[in-house]
């Protein structure tokens, strides 16, 4: 920061005024005539970074290329002495429009188009200029104040606006940088809110692409908020590409056709349905606003409707179910057609109770309900969030609405179709096919957020961090797989309870069937109710949770047992197709689940022993999940066999119909495209650990001393020395073994690919990083701080695990063995000729001891005989 008083060029610095990502801007003060200016400074640990630099002198150049008073003049332009660029422009007093904004919710109509207009005029002198905005957004106008005057709109930051050709002074060459950021997996250039569909897919962006962030900043002056909000980065990009904005008038702005019109093709999603120019936008909304008669400016405009407030508001529509059919139902055997019967309900009504029929539908598909929830949640999904079912939904987006919206569908629909079962007992496949409409939009959902994470990974160049950028989109994108699965189970349940239904009459129940499947059934459950407590004491939910549906299957088929002569067999065969799928659903959820897990530890504060305890132990959860399927798939199928076989005798099963192998094709289908999505992601999850192994096999090896003094501090980045009990490595390679310290030649060959590794740094703070096992005898390093010293370093620092040592298990996954920053705390020394003195016969890890009882938050000089001086 730069103190008051400071001189830059011919100007003295007074304060700050602001200060982001970027660097800063001061007020300061031309001292011979008193002219007061703004200076806009990069900060100097970005004006190494070449793009960086040319962006910001790009700034200038383009804010100089448009004339027009809208747009801040920028008059001088140099660097200070540590290289840092600035540029001079005027000082504007006032606020932004987005503390407008914040200070009166919305603006009235007339104002909000004198605003607007001035701004639109200024982005067509711009694009006369050649000079595309990209980021407009009421954070970038400045209402600037005068006395008993309205205050005057000026656009600001230019930073990442595109020049269309060389008349500015600088290519376009730096447009496809990734200059801002949505997440840690990257985004287009832009603010969200305010982008156009195209600068989502990173196209060209034109002229008109201002139009769009345009018609959203007047958007949200009328109505208080831009047309689309989500904190979840695939909701606003689904909602900016394909969601129809809101009208004015449902975000409780009482607007004109005329302007509802304006706004629209403002926003529209394909550049070409927006206007020709700024100036066609200039005349029709003049036209637009004036059309309007300002019959909205007052203060008391609608309030707006309470489905849309707050920044993560998502309005659902109302489910309306359409009326029942009117076809009669058939009548069962031995019941009169002479009485009079208006629906399945009315017959239901006038028949007594089965003997054999079992619990009746409704009570048991609400514990069916009750259990398959209590258990999603009990098992909970991963991360911090395991079981805040409000975090479930931020990271699904808007995607989980319509599976939860088709899970509430398939829950009526089953209850509809219970009573008709009681007069008419059709397979009833509508309901399956209704019960299995929570997958597709949880498979396309998955399917979009894996191939957003893919399509960011291709920008990122660095191996370690696209596996952790990979890793910590499965945890968002697996949300919806974990929850839709798991819904579809619950009603592929209910779908087999529905096929146990019956007309209530007790001359037509098989009683000697009714025993058996009973007997089975029981058997059946209790072997895998105990089976999913064995799991869940076992520690691994995932496995209790496929053994549990799967006794919950059996549990369903001993309350409401096939027992109707026509169609036991069928209806046995179809409830076992039913509870076979939730069982695999199951397994799909308890898998999802594990993933979860795994993803989730590279994006909290777990330290390194607890990530490889974790690592392990999903590893080990997943092997006990396959074998809970197989072995509920084994009982369930050999009951399935037995009543099978029981039943045949009876009756021969009717032919498949065509609803059935349609439904049987839709679950193939969409089994097959997940499993396909799922194999994409895996396979790219594979080949980053691939590329990685020899990094996380040495990687392993490596157990530095433990400590949490409060003198480490965060690591910096810096060329990296890594040193296990047999070998040396630089930067996660390994080039020599730890004897080779013992000839001239392996000293040479180590002091050689150090000095390379020193010369590629990054010359910060740190020359080199130091991460050595705690067993390497001292001799060893000191002989490796000894070459490096030679080859120039002068600052490093020695890495300590935050807490407690590790061990990894024999077999543990290879990505067990990987490094992150957030591991380890950094004990800054410095190489010279004075200073702390180590025995040559200590382990590293005494002597790492002693130095940091030295250390008071300051770096401990370490005698090895270095001359001091520059590197």
């Amino acid at each position: 920061m730069l103190a008051p008083g400071t001189i830059v060029g011919n100007y003295r610095i007074e304060h700050v005024i602001g200060e982001g990502g970027m660097g800063a801007v001061y007020a300061a003060v031309e001292p011979t005539i008193g002219k007061r200016v703004a200076i806009k400074v990069l900060k100097a640990a970005l004006s190494a970074d070449d793009a960086t630099k040319a962006r910001f002198e790009r700034e200038a150049r383009a804010v100089n290329a448009v004339r027009h008073p809208a747009v801040v003049e920028v008059f001088a332009f140099g660097q200070l002495d540590d290289g840092s660029p600035y540029f001079v422009m005027s000082l504007l007093e006032g606020r932004s429009l987005r503390e407008e904004l914040d200070a009166k919710s919305r603006i009235a109509p007339t104002e909000a188009w004198r605003i607007m207009r001035e701004v639109g005029d200024a982005l067509r002198a711009a694009h006369a200029s050649n000079v595309v905005h990209r980021d407009l957004k009421p954070d970038n106008v400045f209402l600037e104040s005068f006395p008993d005057l309205p205050a005057r709109p000026r656009v600001l930051d230019f930073g990442v606006a595109k020049v269309l050709d060389l008349r500015v002074g600088l290519g376009d060459d730096l447009d496809e940088a990734p200059l801002a950021k949505l997440t840690q997996t990257g985004a287009p250039i832009g603010t969200p809110a305010y982008m156009a569909p195209e600068q989502w897919w990173s196209h060209p962006t034109t002229a008109r692409t201002d139009q769009y962030a345009f018609g959203a900043t007047l958007f949200e002056m009328l109505t208080g908020k831009p047309p689309f909000l989500s904190k979840q980065y695939a909701e606003l990009l689904q909602m900016h590409l394909n969601t129809v904005p809101p009208t004015l008038a449902e975000r409780g702005f009482p607007a004109s056709p005329e302007v509802e019109a304006f706004v629209a093709k403002l926003l529209s999603k394909s550049e070409a349905d927006r206007f020709a120019d700024f100036s066609a936008v200039l005349r029709a909304g003049d036209s637009a606003f004036d059309a309007s008669g300002g019959a909205s400016d007052r203060d008391g405009l609608t309030d707006e409707p309470e489905s849309t407030r707050g920044d993560e508001a998502i309005g659902v529509a109302d489910t309306v179910m359409g009326p029942a059919s009117t076809e009669q139902p058939r009548p069962p055997a031995n019941v009169s057609t002479a009485a009079p019967r208006t629906s399945a309900h009315a017959v239901t009504a006038s028949l007594p109770e089965a003997a054999g029929g079992g619990l009746g539908f409704t009570p048991t598909f609400i514990a069916i309900g009750l259990v398959g929830l209590g258990a999603i949640y009990g098992v909970g999904y991963a991360g911090d969030a395991k079981r805040d079912v409000v975090q479930w939904v931020h990271n699904s987006g808007y995607s989980i609405f319509p599976v939860f919206a088709a899970f509430l569908v398939g829950v009526a629909w089953l209850f509809r179709a219970a009573p008709g079962r009681r007069v008419d007992t059709s397979p009833r496949y509508g309901a399956v096919f209704v019960s299995l409409s929570p997958l597709l939009p949880s498979v396309f959902a998955t399917y979009l957020g894996w191939n957003m994470v893919l399509t960011g990974l291709r920008r990122v160049e660095d191996v370690p961090r696209r596996f952790q950028i990979l890793n910590e989109g499965m945890f968002e994108v697996s949300t919806p797989r974990f929850l839709g699965f798991g819904l579809a189970a619950i009603l592929l349940l209910g779908v087999s309870a529905l096929f146990g239904v019956a007309p209530r009459r007790t001359s037509d129940t098989v009683v000697s069937i009714d025993r058996v499947e009973k007997r089975w059934s029981l058997g059946a459950a209790s072997a895998l109710g105990l089976s999913a407590l064995a799991f869940a004491l076992f520690g691994s939910p995932s496995a209790a949770l496929v053994a549990g549906t799967g006794a919950l299957a059996e549990i369903i088929a001993f309350a409401m047992p096939t027992t109707h002569p026509d169609s036991a067999h069928r209806d046995a065969r179809d409830r076992s197709i039913a509870s076979g799928a939730a069982i695999l659903l199951s397994l799909g959820v308890g898998l999802a689940r594990i993933e979860a897990s795994e993803a989730a530890l590279w994006d909290t504060s777990a330290t390194r022993a607890a990530r490889i305890l974790e690592i392990v132990s999903a590893a080990r959860e997943r092997q006990l999940t396959y074998a809970a399927a197989g072995l509920t798939l084994v009982i369930f199928v050999l009951v399935e066999v037995l009543r099978e076989r029981r039943l045949r005798g009876r009756e021969r099963p009717a032919p498949m119909p065509l609803s059935g192998w349609i439904l049987g094709g839709v679950l193939v289908s969409t089994a097959a495209l997940d499993v396909t999505f799922h194999q994409m992601f895996f396979s790219e999850r594979a080949r980053m650990i691939e590329a990685q192994r020899e990094q996380f096999s040495l990687f392993a090896k490596l157990d530095p001393p433990s400590s949490d003094a409060p003198s480490l501090h965060e690591p910096h980045s810096a060329a990296a020395l890594q040193v296990t009990s047999e070998t040396i490595a630089v930067g996660g390679r390994g080039i020599a073994k730890l004897g080779a310290l013992d000839s001239p030649a392996g000293r040479a060959n180590v002091g050689h690919d150090l000095t390379n590794a020193l010369g590629a740094g990054a010359g910060g703070a740190t020359d080199l990083s130091l991460v050595i096992d705690r067993r390497v005898p001292w001799s060893r390093v000191a002989a490796l701080l000894d070459l490096g010293c030679q080859a120039g370093a002068r600052k490093a620092e020695v890495l300590f695990t935050r807490g407690q040592a590790l061990t990894i298990p024999r077999g543990a996954p290879p990505e067990a063995g990987e490094l992150l920053p957030r591991d380890f705390g950094a004990l800054d020394i410095e190489l010279s000729e004075k200073g702390f003195e180590a025995s040559g016969g200590d382990a590293f890890a005494d002597v790492a001891a002693k130095l940091l009882e030295r250390a008071d938050h300051q770096p401990v000089e370490l005698n090895l005989g270095c001359a001091r001086g520059e590197k």
